[in-house]
C-alpha cells in the first residue's frame, strides 16, 4: 500500500523547511571583499543580500578538513564545489585534491586560505550556490500548463507552491529542497528486510515521528547521504522533495518508473517538480478539492486534510492556502 504524502509526519512549519534565522547579517559582513574589491551589494548585484544560514545549520555542517575516512559532510562539500566549477569526484573522502579545490575556492573568494571549511567558507559556498537557483525558477507558462492539466485556476497552483515550500524548490543550485524523515526510513528498511536497529545513527533512524532531528536547509543532505550509505533507494524514498514536498516513496504516483528517476527529475528544474506534482494530484484525484464546491468556494480544508494530513488544522494549512490564493487573486485584478 502506498504511503501517501500527507501522513502524520507532515508538519511543514515545525519540520525545519522554514527554519528561523537566528540573526540577520548581510553576506558582505561575513568575509572580506571579493578579489575585485567590491562586495555584492556594491557591485549592484540583483540578488538580495543573503540573510540565510542560521547557526543550527552551520553547527551541523561543522568544520570539514582533510581526512582519510569517509564523511557525509565531505560528500556534500564536494558536490557543492562541483556545481561552482571546482571539479571533484564526490566520494566523501577529503583528500589532497579536495583540499586543493577548497584552497582555490577560498583564494577566489577573499577567505583565509587554509584548506579547512568552517562557517565562513560554508556560508560563501551556500550563497554562491543560491545565486544559481534562479536558473530553475518556474515560468508563468508552466503555471498555466499545470493549471490547465488539473482544470483549476493558476492562482490555486501558485498558492499551494507558496505554502508547501516557502517559495523555492531548491536550497542550492541543482539541490532540491528536501526534508529527511527517519521514521519513514525505518519503515523502508523493514520493507526490504534490513533491520533498522542494527544501525546506530539516531539522527536518521527512529521508529516514530519526531521533529527533533530536523536540521533544515542544505544540512538535510548530510542526513540523506548518511542514509544512502545504508540503502540508496530506501533513503531517497524517505525524504520529501522539491516545491511541493512530495515524499520519494510516492514516486509511482508521480508517474516515475523508479525512485532514481523521481530524484533525477526533482533535480532538473522547478518546472519539472511542478509536473511531478500535477501527476501526483491527478493520480490521487485531489484536483476535485481545488475547484469551487456547491457553496462557490474552494474547499481548502478538504484538500489540506488529504494533502497535509490530520495535522492540517493545527498548522492552519487550509487558512494559509486560502490566504495565498486570495493574495494571487488580488494581484490579478
Amino acid at each position: 500500500m502506498e504511503e501517501y504524502l500527507m501522513e502524520e509526519y507532515y508538519e511543514l512549519f515545525e519540520r525545519g523547511l522554514l527554519s528561523e534565522v537566528d540573526s540577520e547579517v548581510d553576506i558582505d559582513d561575513i568575509w572580506p571583499k571579493d578579489h575585485d574589491g567590491l562586495g555584492d551589494q556594491e557591485r549592484g548585484a540583483t540578488v538580495k543580500p543573503v540573510k540565510i544560514v542560521n547557526s543550527k545549520v552551520l553547527n551541523y555542517l561543522g568544520t570539514v578538513k582533510e581526512s582519510k575516512t569517509y564523511n557525509s559532510r565531505a560528500w556534500l562539500l564536494q558536490s557543492m564545489l562541483n556545481v561552482l566549477g571546482y571539479l571533484l569526484t564526490a566520494d566523501g573522502k577529503f583528500g589532497k585534491l579536495t583540499k586543493q579545490a577548497v584552497e582555490r575556492f577560498q583564494a577566489d573568494n577573499g577567505l583565509e586560505v587554509d584548506g579547512i571549511v568552517g562557517p565562513a567558507s560554508w556560508t560563501r559556498i551556500i550563497y554562491l550556490g543560491r545565486k544559481r537557483i534562479s536558473n530553475s525558477i518556474i515560468q508563468e507558462q508552466d503555471y498555466e500548463n499545470a493549471a490547465n492539466a488539473l482544470g483549476v485556476e493558476v492562482e490555486v497552483v501558485k498558492a499551494i507552491k507558496d505554502v508547501e515550500s516557502s517559495g523555492s524548490g531548491y536550497v542550492f543550485s541543482n539541490h532540491p529542497k528536501i526534508l529527511f524523515e527517519g521514521h519513514v526510513f525505518w519503515k523502508q528498511l523493514k520493507n526490504i528486510h534490513i533491520e533498522p536497529s542494527n544501525h546506530k545513527d539516531s539522527d536518521i533512524l527512529y521508529s516514530t515521528w519526531t521533529k527533533d532531528h530536523y536540521k533544515g536547509d542544505v544540512a538535510e543532505y548530510i542526513r540523506l547521504q548518511k542514509a544512502r550509505q545504508i540503502n540508496i533507494n530506501a533513503a531517497n524514498a524517505s525524504a520529501s522533495w522539491g516545491l511541493f514536498q512530495i515524499m520519494g516513496n510516492n514516486y509511482k504516483l508521480c508517474g516515475c518508473d523508479s525512485i532514481s528517476d523521481f530524484v533525477k527529475r526533482m533535480c532538473m528544474s522547478e518546472s519539472e517538480q511542478l509536473m511531478l506534482f500535477v501527476e501526483y494530484i491527478k493520480k490521487r484525484k485531489l484536483h476535485q478539492y481545488l475547484k469551487p464546491d456547491h457553496t462557490g468556494n474552494i474547499p481548502w480544508a478538504e484538500f489540506a486534510r488529504r494533502y497535509n494530513g490530520a495535522g492540517y488544522e493545527k498548522n492552519k494549512y487550509h487558512i494559509k492556502l486560502k490566504e495565498a490564493y486570495e493574495k494571487y487573486k488580488k494581484q490579478k485584478k
